[in-house]
């Protein structure tokens, strides 16, 4: 199964369909927050994930797609 990862793509879909991406949102603070999500991650837009978290949309797309590649 492939996913279009864009703004609207939430943590938890890409998460699901690609596990490699939560080194990504690791990285960027996910496992920090204690909100109740689980291992797959919020129910949320990856634009709301970056404006809570003070990353810029451009860049986690483009290395979420990188490690949607390099682990294919």
């Amino acid at each position: 199964m492939t996913l279009e990862i864009t703004a609207d793509t939430t943590v938890r879909q890409i998460i699901k369909t690609y596990p490699a991406c939560a080194e990504v949102f690791m990285k960027y603070g996910m496992g920090n927050c204690d909100h109740g999500h689980g291992p797959e991650g919020p129910e949320k837009p990856i634009w709301y994930f970056c404006s809570n978290h003070g990353v810029e949309l451009e860049q986690l797309i483009k290395e979420l797609k990188e490690k949607v590649t390099n682990n294919a």
